[in-house]
């Protein structure tokens, strides 16, 4: 990494600077504001974005709960070893190119560090996106490396498409293995989860999926006027859940205890249980083998989304989840208030808020350095 003089070089006069939220590692709610060590924009190939805006939801703590097993780290290496660079979903505008085919002021949306800038080596560049090749990127999962064109004269909606969309895609792979699968009931916890919420849509596009799911006590009226789930309960009042059949459970919670409950409710009809997310990130102890029914499992998105590329290949799956997400936006867009946050140190104190007191479920974070 070079010093902050020589990276702030390669930015035009204007920005504020390279700036980075890092957490620690071990305390993820304690962070930091770090001006950036940006590699040189000498280096052949090397192409510099600004984050324009990027999302931020549990979706993303998830990622730094699971990031040491999963490797999410590995993505935006921070300046020092004991601390991360959570990754989220934004867009970003090339600053600095002299690429063919990615011009300075094009737009795109993808993967992103809590930054205000990044260097990326595009590769498998074609009219609706490119592949970052950049450092340690290129050896992990490609879906998190496609950066796709945000084409001229369709910026409405982007507050949506970076709340919302970033979690959208977990539930359409969840939705097509159920789909495989012939599951016909589906308990889901944290059903205020934005997660959960589109997972709900795509299922009730399917009359013969009962939906069920599991909030808290302050969001189930607000959950239940959705009219994405058949059935709402809280977790205060679990004793009339039962199950309708051969069940899987969907777990964004995290949490061991709720897990238990409701397995000992749903047995002997539960067929399966996947852990999505963590939204009670601070309650998560790990997979638990004494527990009744099947053993639960993670789900890896990026493992799960190999066996739809290879029925439609990477692009034909992406044209497919782009097609359910435009019809989706506009359903998210009524569920969600946009909250807009900006500048380093209001988003690290945002951050904080969020990790320790959880998140508003009818609020959509939107953050940006500048």
């Amino acid at each position: 990494m070079q010093n902050m003089d020589a990276a702030a070089a390669t930015l035009p006069a204007e920005s504020p600077g390279p700036l980075a939220l890092e957490v620690n590692r071990a305390e993820l709610s304690r962070w930091q504001i770090r001006h950036d060590a940006l590699e040189t924009m000498g280096e052949t190939g090397a192409v510099l974005l600004e984050v324009e805006r990027f999302g931020f939801s549990a979706n993303n703590v998830s990622y730094a709960v699971f990031a040491d097993a999963l490797r999410y780290w590995d993505f935006f290496p921070a300046c020092s070893p004991d601390h991360g660079r959570i990754p989220v979903w934004g867009i970003v505008r090339v600053v600095r190119s002299d690429i063919p085919g990615v011009p300075p002021g094009s737009r795109y949306y993808g993967f992103v560090p809590m930054a205000s800038h990044l260097v990326v080596r595009p590769v498998e560049i074609a009219a609706d996106g490119f592949r970052d090749s950049a450092g340690v990127r290129a050896s992990l999962p490609p879906d998190y490396n496609w950066y796709e064109r945000i084409a001229p004269g369709s910026e409405g909606g982007e507050d949506i498409l970076v709340a919302a969309k970033p979690v959208f895609t977990a539930p359409m792979l969840l939705s097509l293995l159920l789909e495989d699968h012939g599951v016909s009931n589906v308990v889901m916890t944290s059903a205020s989860s934005k997660t959960a919420l589109a997972l709900g849509w795509l299922l009730a596009q399917r009359p013969h999926v009962r939906r069920v799911g599991i909030t808290s006590s302050h969001a189930r009226g607000l959950i239940a006027a959705s009219g994405l789930f058949e059935e709402v309960h809280d977790y205060d009042h679990l004793d009339g859940l039962a199950a309708d059949g051969p069940t899987w459970l969907i777990d964004f919670n995290g949490s061991a205890e709720t897990r238990h409950r409701l397995h000992s409710a749903l047995h002997p009809q539960l067929e399966r249980s996947l852990i999505v997310g963590t939204t009670h990130w601070n309650a998560w102890t790990g997979l638990e083998s004494d527990i009744a029914g099947p053993q639960p499992e993670l789900f890896i998105g990026y493992a799960v989304i190999q066996t739809y590329w290879q029925r439609w290949g990477e692009e034909g799956f992406r044209q497919r989840l782009n097609e359910q997400w435009e019809r989706y936006a506009q359903i998210a867009a009524s569920l969600f208030s946009i909250e807009t946050v900006v500048g380093g140190p209001a988003i690290g104190q945002c951050y904080e808020q969020a990790i320790t007191a959880g998140f508003a479920p009818n609020k959509a974070l939107i953050m940006r350095f500048a």
